[in-house]
């Protein structure tokens, strides 16, 4: 099991591995290559911050939402408009 896609069923790229930029070496230009680099550089800062933001989280989890007192919160009702219904 666990055989889910690499970037969690949010529909994204498959990561861009070294061995993939080695090989993309022999066939791409040097701006696609580079053009390539920049994607794996991207994937790996995104990477880091998920990585952040999933161990802030789970060390200081955020408050409760104003609502109900049970965490829960409601949808505040639809304003009216002026002049009309």
């Amino acid at each position: 099991m666990g055989g889910g896609p690499p970037d969690g069923g949010r529909g994204g790229t498959a990561p861009v591995t070294p061995a993939a930029v080695a090989q993309a070496q022999t066939i791409l230009t040097p701006p696609q290559v580079a053009a390539l680099q920049q994607i794996q550089q991207q994937q790996q800062a995104q990477q880091q911050l998920r990585q952040l933001v999933n161990d802030t989280l789970a060390t200081n989890p955020p408050p409760p939402l104003p609502g109900r007192g049970d965490g829960s919160s409601t949808p505040p009702p639809p304003r009216k408009r002026p002049g009309g219904e």
